[in-house]
């Protein structure tokens, strides 16, 4: 009986390290489940729709009270919500979406990529998937993004909160406008070392990511790099038209800015400000330019408390 047991701990090891070899040789199978396995923490489901012409990839979890609606970043996608969305309230519904040729939606040949172009996108999405009244989130690219969307239908939105907004002009540079006067292109992605350099740029505490997520996240930028290309020189005319936008709007706002950002730097949200005077601004200390990502209880939780006192004003209006 003992002799037996060797062959099947041979057996076993063999196997352990076959599933090793995996997880590192052939990442791509690997990521697929560890996203589903997240997604399936957060409670989100994923789902397509085909709007105007258009494949549309988004994650959603249901929720009582109105639907907030998440925009990504500049190469970005749906999951950049994952792990927010776990630590939030099961109070709202809650819809991520992956803008035209972002994530796994895809783009027309003629499609603009210019802000109010992505926004006019962004509410048809909303609009198919049943949001008729809002609450916007949006990140980086996808903060000036809900900001336009703001302004195109204002009696559809009940609030928008901005994370690290692309679009406000600061007198102090960040560590990416100095990088853009030298001639790069910081947020396109054209190697591993590259990729490297983005996430030094983006965040202070790299959050924890399984290697084959991080493989496909990187291969993915890669790939995309060509078209990332066109739509960054098309968002850098557009680099300090947020303020313009912020003035049109009258519903409740909240700015989020973590202090140790090299995108955009920290002062943004005293501009914010001057454009918006009923804006709530929150500095995160130790914090980068994402901070869903990285610090994601936390930022789900001064969400969740700005959007509580919006229902409790309402409610004694």
């Amino acid at each position: 009986m003992q002799g037996n047991r060797h062959p099947l701990r041979w057996i076993a090891a063999c196997l352990f390290m076959a599933v090793v070899a995996s997880y590192y040789l052939t990442p791509k199978p690997w990521a697929a489940i560890l996203l589903r396995a997240e997604r399936a923490r957060a409670g989100v489901s994923n789902g397509q729709s085909v709007v105007e012409g258009r494949r549309i990839a988004y994650l959603e979890r249901g929720g009582p009270a109105e639907p907030i609606l998440f925009v990504h970043t500049f190469g970005g996608s749906s999951d950049d919500w994952v792990r927010f969305v776990a630590a939030f309230p099961a109070s709202h519904r809650m819809i991520a979406i992956d803008l035209p040729a972002f994530g796994n939606s895809t783009a027309l040949k003629d499609d603009a990529f210019d802000i109010e172009s992505q926004a006019t996108h962004a509410w048809s999405i909303a609009r198919a998937l049943g949001g008729r009244k809002l609450h916007l989130v949006g990140a980086s690219m996808g903060g000036h993004i809900v900001a336009a969307m703001a302004t195109q239908a204002p009696n559809a939105v009940v609030s928008i909160t901005l994370i690290e907004p692309h679009g406000i002009k600061t007198d102090a540079p960040s560590t990416m406008d100095a990088r853009i006067a030298h001639g790069e292109a910081p947020l396109v992605v054209r190697s591993n070392e590259a990729f490297d350099r983005l996430l030094s740029l983006t965040f202070v505490e790299k959050p924890f990511v399984p290697y084959p997520v991080l493989d496909h996240l990187r291969n993915r930028e890669i790939e995309c790099a060509k078209a990332y290309d066109a739509i960054w020189r098309t968002l850098l005319l557009e680099r300090t038209a947020l303020g313009a936008r912020l003035e049109k709007l009258r519903m409740p706002m909240l700015g989020i800015w973590g202090d140790s950002n090299g995108v955009f730097h920290v002062q943004g949200a005293d501009v914010a400000r001057t454009h918006a005077p009923q804006i709530q601004t929150v500095i995160m200390r130790g914090v980068g330019h994402l901070p869903m990502i990285e610090k994601p209880a936390a930022t789900a939780a001064i969400v969740a408390s700005f959007l509580q006192s919006i229902e409790v004003r309402d409610t004694l209006d």
